[in-house]
């Protein structure tokens, strides 16, 4: 390196949820710290929140690649146009891959073009605990070999961190890096409350994300059917879509507990967020939910499984409980004593307020900096031991 910021590419095939706002509030983070950045993005998952935030983010570079979330023959496709971009715009100093698709092919594209590869998971695959063996094992080959070939992972959970430590990923090239959030500006409780038709005397449980296998919203409604009885003034307020929806309307209806859920579909969390008495994420695995963050920035006790990031988040009985995955009467307890005790709800909250001011966004890109610059020396001080070329007469 001669001085200057580095030049980096962030590659992400999941550009929505919590991985496509990792990537684009490091992008503005690099950026304002003089960091030439450009982000290869696909279309196939594609938020408008994303499209709209990055075309925003003036002098960034970007390109449209489309790619596919499982393997897939189109992949090959995929990292011809993202080498040939790198190619056409480098050099770069950094190849930085999100996810499992875009850390996969950000690290192939950087073979041979002397950048350094670096790969966040924000949740490696193989923490799903539903994963039948022979897919468990070949996923956790795929991560080994690419491991190998790449400079860096980062993992953004001491569970994470300690996981990929577990499928054998080299120490050395692991790193933790845990998420963090900026400032966030609520709406007023009683404002959203009142656009939401909620009286004084309900209590909520909100849940914000996708309606899919690896949130596991079929355990927070399980959960709500053993609290209803005693707590008919409890609501459950579901913010998210996804595939299960139809399904989970069924179970809702079979579980006498459809009266008690209000279907939100898809809206920003922190709009929502006020209006809850509690958060709740029952999720099978995670990395480090930026949901955690913004409900402990709104200032809401935390019932959450223990995946990724939540024991550290969560700190037991001072800003709210974690229970095991899977667990429907775990979470209901935790839950039960929530809803019966206003005061034991503030306190949480204000600790969840208190205690998330350590995870702030500024913090998150700095680190992630300091991976880059270990990695830029390592790969210095590898080039100037090289043995020089023999002169050839």
């Amino acid at each position: 390196m001669d001085g200057k910021p580095p030049k980096t590419v962030l590659v992400v095939e999941a550009c929505d949820g919590g991985v496509g706002r990792h990537v684009l509030d490091l992008a503005c983070g690099l950026r304002s710290l003089g960091h030439n950045v450009h982000v290869a993005y696909s279309p196939r998952r594609l938020a408008d929140s994303f499209r709209q935030r990055l075309h925003s983010l003036n002098g960034a570079g970007s390109v449209l690649i489309p790619m596919r979330r499982n393997p897939h023959p189109s992949d090959l496709g995929s990292l011809q146009r993202l080498r040939k971009y790198i190619r056409q715009q480098g050099p770069f100093d950094i190849v930085h891959g999100h996810s499992s698709k875009g850390g996969a092919l950000g690290r192939l594209a950087a073979r041979g073009t002397g950048a350094v590869s670096v790969y966040t998971p924000n949740a490696l695959v193989t923490l799903d605990p539903c994963l039948g063996p022979v897919k468990s094992r070949a996923l956790q080959w795929a991560e080994r070999w690419l491991a190998g070939i790449g400079d860096g992972v980062i993992a953004v959970s001491h569970e994470e961190y300690h996981h990929a430590l577990s499928l054998g990923l080299p120490q050395d090239k692991l790193f933790l890096v845990p998420n963090g959030i900026g400032p966030i500006s609520f709406p007023p409780r009683e404002a959203v409350r009142r656009s939401l038709g909620l009286a004084n005397h309900h209590v909520c449980a909100g849940f914000v994300g996708r309606l899919v296998h690896q949130k596991s919203p079929a355990l927070l409604i399980r959960a709500l059917a053993e609290v209803a009885g005693r707590f008919a003034n409890l609501r459950l307020l579901l913010v998210g879509t996804g595939l299960l929806e139809s399904a989970l309307r069924q179970q809702a209806s079979s579980s006498g507990v459809e009266s008690q859920i209000m279907w939100l579909g898809e809206r920003p969390g922190p709009q929502i967020m006020p209006a809850f008495d509690m958060f709740v994420l029952p999720s099978l695995y995670e990395g480090l939910p930026y949901v955690l963050l913004e409900a402990m920035a709104c200032g809401l006790p935390i019932v959450s499984t223990r995946v990724g990031g939540a024991r550290f988040l969560i700190q037991e009985g001072y800003n709210g409980y974690t229970v095991p995955p899977g667990d429907a009467q775990a979470l209901a307890q935790a839950m039960t004593s929530l809803a019966a005790d206003t005061d034991l709800r503030q306190r949480m909250g204000h600790a969840s307020r208190q205690r998330v001011r350590s995870f702030s966004l500024q913090r998150m890109v700095n680190d992630t900096t300091c991976v880059y610059q270990e990695l830029l020396r390592r790969r210095d001080r590898t080039r100037s031991q090289r043995p020089a070329d023999p002169v050839r007469p």
